[in-house]
Parts: structure tokens; sequence; C-alpha cells
């Protein structure tokens, strides 16, 4: 009994010990705040009655802050600001939390009125279709300007876009407002991007990535809607955006997928800035079309932000100082016509080669020519002539092509007979072009895969995504899945040097019964990124890809006459600046198959 009572007076002590402890050392953390520890205030700024700053009266030991404005948006930290787009009263809550509980207090702001920073997007009502250029990038959805919006209809897993370039200032906050209607969409996607890159026709455009977007397989849009774009979307970072670098940044919308239903259609695009109310002028450019009708030509001046303009009609006498002149040559021929536009700041300008016509005269053929190896580039250099048909010297069939482009089979000279008609008659021209083999060297190191030498593996996807890997061994590049439950991007690329002319690229490829998977091949100057998307340059090549292509789920054999690719040459392209080029194979989506992607003898020929 006594070892017992002895027992119990350490363990007693021992908390008392323990007890005693913590009351010398206390945590204010743990201690719950008072409804003092969570008071604010705030003032309006200055330069914007709609930017409201934020301020605790007190910073207390807490582990966590929070703002709630009273519009759905947030913020931490013992100061925040926030401009508020519309007028109204909004109760602004500031919560404490320390590890003994929470404490909030309440202010109501009131806004007086709707916030007018300055739009830097032009034509968002889309009164007709000016400011805005239609971006093409696989057929089956078409857009079009009517009714003071743009609409968006078809499906058949196409996609279209349209961008306009906007001017942005560094470090500055931008919003992107928008209304959208229509719906119930199938298996389709609409989607809001601003980036630095320029579209490019027949291209998916990714760069910013993306900011606003409907999805089908993700929640939104597969039911009728209307309203703002920012509060439908169910993707994307949201509608606010800022850049490092000031500049020229491009706004991108595009849709596409299977159905669109009855369509989708948007109005009232603005982009404002939030920030600084400076506007930043488009650079000034000179560009202009041309209509032609017999020996008067009518020019139409695109140019942006130019105040004066000047024009040399090719002639050695033509000149003119209107914004769109019209003018009548003397006689018919091939003339370079420049445009000089100017403005406070300077001046630039544009050239462009037209050929006038005179009806009334007998024409005279004549061209000009440049060879690379068996490619041979024809500049028909005729006077007066309204059609032209060419002879290439070799028994194959003649082109009615005012400027062709020929490839020769074999070396050889051949004699080329150019004749050029009008009403009047017709006239020819002969000269004999000669045309030399091409080099078969591949400009692939390593393009079969005897060692991973050369080759760099990359995860387009986030690296925490790993249902994806490529494995080089065994004299191929395989691409294998850990699992089909979520989506895999991955690619393989290697530097080459190229020179201007004109390559082939192909490879042998492998797969057995592949499923919503895409496989692609592009060429650029800038090098890929781990996590980040590439589309290089250019795409040379689709291998494969469920959705335009769905029949072929399994292939063996060259992947340029896989069939997915529907380009005249596939695997063909040009290069028009010398330099060093990255070439890259991505594949990614749900699966790849039964044994994988496999890819060997990949090869880059330059042929012209």
């Amino acid at each position: 009994m006594k070892t017992k009572i002895y027992l119990f007076a350490l363990f007693a002590l021992g908390i008392l010990s323990t007890v005693s402890s913590c009351d010398d050392n206390e945590d204010i953390n743990s201690v719950a705040p008072s409804n003092e520890d969570a008071a604010f205030t705030y003032e309006f700024d200055t330069a914007n009655p709609n930017k409201v700053n934020f301020k605790a009266v007190k910073e207390i030991d807490a582990w966590y802050t929070n703002w709630n404005f009273g519009d759905n948006s947030s913020a931490e930290g013992f100061e925040a600001s926030k401009i508020f787009l519309k007028k109204g009263d909004y109760d602004v809550r500031f919560k404490v939390f320390t590890t003994g509980g929470t404490a909030e207090s309440t202010q109501t702001v009131v806004i007086n009125s709707d916030f007018e920073g300055p739009n830097i997007l032009k034509n968002g009502e889309f009164n007709g279709s000016d400011q805005w250029t239609i971006l093409p990038i696989t057929d089956g959805v078409e857009v079009s300007f009517n009714n003071d919006e743009a609409h968006w209809t078809g499906g058949g897993w196409g996609q279209v876009g349209i961008y306009q370039p906007v001017q942005v200032l560094a470090n500055n906050m931008y919003q992107i407002s928008m209304d959208i209607k229509g719906g119930p969409l199938l298996d389709a996607w609409f989607e809001v991007y601003i980036g630095m890159e320029a579209p490019v026709a027949g291209q998916d455009y990714v760069d910013g990535g993306m900011r606003l977007a409907l999805n089908t397989w993700d929640g939104c849009g597969g039911e009728p809607f209307e309203g703002d774009f920012s509060e439908i979307s169910c993707k994307g970072t949201g509608p606010t955006f800022e850049f490092t670098e000031a500049g020229t940044a491009y706004f991108v919308i595009r849709g596409g997928g299977g159905d669109f239903g009855s369509g989708v259609i948007v109005d009232n695009i603005a982009i404002r800035s939030l920030e600084s109310s400076e506007v930043v002028a488009p650079p000034l450019t000179a560009s202009f079309t041309v209509e032609i009708s017999d020996l008067t030509a009518t020019f139409t001046n695109t140019s942006n932000n130019a105040s004066d303009f000047f024009w040399d009609f090719g002639d050695g006498s033509g000149t003119s100082t209107e914004e769109n002149p019209t003018y009548t040559y003397s006689e018919g021929g091939n003339y370079t016509v420049k445009l000089t536009t100017s403005d406070d700041s300077g001046s630039t300008e544009t050239t462009k080669e037209i050929s006038i016509v005179n009806t009334a005269a007998t024409p005279s053929a004549n061209f000009s020519y440049q060879v690379s190896d068996l490619f041979v580039a024809f500049t028909n250099t005729s006077t007066n002539a309204t059609s032209y048909s060419w002879d290439f010297g070799d028994g194959a069939t003649a082109s009615s092509e005012e400027n062709p482009n020929y490839t020769y089979n074999t070396a050889g000279s051949y004699t080329v007979t150019l004749t050029a008609s009008n009403d009047n008659g017709s006239n020819e021209y002969t000269s004999n072009v000669v045309v030399t083999a091409p080099s078969t060297s591949n400009l692939i190191s390593n393009g079969s895969f005897e060692t991973d030498n050369n080759w760099t593996i990359i995860n387009h996807y986030e690296a925490t995504n790993t249902n994806g890997s490529v494995t080089i061994a065994d004299g191929v590049a395989k691409f294998e899945e850990t699992t089909n439950t979520d989506w895999k991007h991955m690619g393989i690329y290697t530097s080459v040097n190229l020179e201007v002319g004109t390559y082939q690229f192909d490879m042998d490829m492998t797969y057995n019964d592949i499923s919503d998977v895409w496989g692609e091949v592009y060429i650029g100057t800038g090098e890929p990124m781990q996590g980040s998307d590439y589309n290089g340059d250019q795409q040379i090549l689709k291998a494969y890809n469920a959705w335009d292509c769905s029949a072929i789920k399994t292939y063996d054999g060259k992947a340029t006459e896989g069939g997915c690719d529907e380009a005249e040459n596939p695997g063909q392209f040009q290069i028009t600046t010398p330099g060093t080029y990255y070439l890259l194979f991505r594949s990614g989506g749900a699966s790849y198959g039964t044994t994988g992607i496999v890819l060997d003898n990949i090869s880059l020929v330059k042929i012209q």
C-alpha cells in the first residue's frame, strides 16, 4: 500500500510540473481571439474609387487569416486590396484563426458606380467582324458574325476560333468579361486564352494558359446556359491576368467538339485594366490589299495607327498621299508597290508585287526560276497575260498555275516552256533548267534509338501526373501507361541544325487498340519545357488522332502512310530561317493501347 501511495504522489507531481511549465511558456496562438482582434479599417484608393484598401487594426499571432469581399472573392493576410467592378453594397468580413478559436468582424462597403477601367479590346460588341480574325483549326465547327454577336455552330470534332491582338502593360492586372449563351453541348468545349504567341491557322492555341472554359466532361455546357462567362466557367485560371512584360498579347476564343447543338453565342466582350488607366496605342504598321481591273488598281489601306500615307506605285512616276488611292497604269506589267505609313513616333513601310494586265495588248511571256536539288520554284514575269500553260520538259502534265513549284523525279537538263495568253493571242518563252539529285543523309542523330543519346523525354503535363512513361531501349522508343483512368501527355525531342529548304520527316510506328489518343510531330526554334504543351513553329505530321481518324486504332508502318494526316505531302515542311530547331513527337490521351506506342527509324531529310 505504501508503494502505491508513493507512485501516485510522483505521478501527481509530474502533472503539476507539466501544468506549471505550460503556464510559464504559454503559446499565444492557443488563446481564443476576440472580436477586437478581427477589427479592421478600410479606405478608398485616391486614384481609383472602385479600389478599396483593407487593413487589420492589429496583427496577432494567427495561423490563418481570410478576407471575404462579398462577391465570391477572397484574400489572405492582414492587409488586402480589392477592386469592385459593380456598384452595390458589399459585406466585407475579416476572420482570424488561432488554435484556440476564431473571431471575425464585418463592415459594409458601398461602391457608388460600376468600374470603368479602360477597355483594351476593340469591337467586343461584334458590330460586324472588324478587328477580329477567324482562326481555322480543323473542319467541322463554324464561326459567324451576325446580329451583333459571334456564333459557333457545327461539330464533327472540328474546332475554330477568333482572335484579336491587344496591347498590355507590364505587371498590370486585367479582367476579362463577356456574355455567353447557348447549349446544350455534346462532347464539346469552349475556351478563352490570352498569350504572347501569335495564333497560327491549323494549329491549336494554348499560350498563356486556359482562362475560362465550358467543358462537358468537366460538368459545364451540357445544359443550356446564359450569363457572364466567368460565372458559368468550370475550368481555367479565371478572368484576371497580368504579364511581366509589356507588348502585344493575343486574345483567343476557340471552341470545338462533337456537337454544338443550337450553338454558342458570345457578346459584350471587354478586357479592362484594373490598375493603370494608361491605354497603349497599337504599334504603327503598314499593310494594304488591292483589286485590279485591266490597267486600274484600287488600293485598300489596312494599316494600324497611321496618320500619314505615301504610295509609290512602282512605275517610276505614280505616287499618292491618299489613304485609299486608285491608280491607272499606262501599260501592263509587274510592279512593286510600296506603302509608307507614319505618325508622330516614326514611320514604317511594306511592299507588294502586283501584276497589271493590258487586255488590249498582245501578251509577252517570260519567267525566272530558282533550283534546289530536284525542286524548282518558277516566278512568272509575263505581261498582259490572263492565262498560262507550263511545259516542264519531262513529259508530265502541264500546269496552268501562274507561279508553279515543280519537283523533278530525276536529275538532268529540261527545256521548260511557258505559254502566256489573253484574248488577243499568245506568246512563248523557253529556258533550259538543270536539276541535281538531293542528299539523302538523315539529319536526325540516333534516329534508330541504338542508345538514349540525343533524345530528351518530356512530360507535358505537370510532374505529378505519372500516368504515362517513355522508355528508350532495345532500339525503340516506347510510350506506355501506368493507368488509363486519367489522361497523360508525354513526348520526346531532339535538336537539329537546319538550312533554308524543304524537308521530309518520317518514322516507323506501331500501336494496337489505342483509344482517345493523339500523336503529333512539331518543329520549332523554342526548346520544349517540362509541364507545358508544345506546338513549336509548325506541326509537320499528324501521326494518329482518335477524333479525326477514329477508325485507325491499330497500325504498323510508316507514319506518313498511316492515313491520318490529310496534307498533300504528309511530313513535308519548309524552313525559311536557318538555325537550331527542336523536333518533337508528343502523344497523349486516355489509352496507349495494349502494346503501347512504339517508334523507330526516325528520319529527317532535306529534299529541296
